[in-house]
């Protein structure tokens, strides 16, 4: 069955680069703290196991690690992002892809990945994705990283928003997440049933 969510979590390597995250932006932390939990859920419902769910869990619990290099007051700005502020801001999977050179391909590659299933993905393509992949499951993990992801950006509360309700995140997750839909179907089944 693999490592569960909390023997990823207090990994040694995991928890030196969320205490990092956590005195950079709070806000962040809860955030890839939550989205590595619902991802390694979804991703037992998907009987992905073993060495796949550790990467997938270890690569959502640090997607936003990249952040660190982003200034806090950004991240939290209260109001629309400039252009230089959105440029920067879209550089976070490439810094996080850079920070975490000692982990796992397959843990890199989603980190790096993790918006390229929006509409307006960046900072690469899903063909990218697969390169040198072979019948890996980077693909995968990066979509249910994204899903998730975008799932828990919209219904939580930001420094600069307050939460949507359900029935507006779950339009927007169908309406904005260009990957397989099964992994919203499955986040909507999951965690907004009781809610709708």
């Amino acid at each position: 069955m693999g490592a569960g969510f909390r023997e990823i979590l207090n990994k040694e390597k995991v928890q030196e680069f969320l205490d990092i995250l956590s005195q950079h932006h709070a806000g962040t932390y809860d955030h890839s703290v939550q989205v590595g939990q619902m991802a390694h859920e979804i991703g037992v419902l998907n009987s992905i196991n073993g060495e796949d769910l550790e990467h997938l869990t270890t690569a959502a619990i640090l997607h936003d690690i990249g952040k660190i290099g982003i200034d806090p007051s950004i991240i939290s700005k209260n109001g629309d992002l400039t252009p230089k502020e959105k440029e920067l801001m879209r550089e976070h999977p490439k810094i996080g892809y850079d920070i975490l050179e000692d982990f796992h391909k397959h843990i890199r590659k989603p980190v790096f990945g993790h918006h390229v299933y929006q509409k307006g993905g960046y900072p690469q393509t899903p063909e990218d994705l697969q390169n040198g992949c072979g019948n890996c499951k980077v693909p995968i993990l990066t979509q249910i990283i994204g899903a998730v992801d975008k799932a828990d950006s919209l219904l939580s509360p930001r420094d600069y928003k307050g939460p949507m309700r359900p029935g507006q995140v779950i339009a927007r997750l169908r309406h904005d997440f260009t990957g397989n839909h099964q992994y919203i179907d499955q986040i909507v089944h999951n965690y907004f049933n009781s809610t709708l």
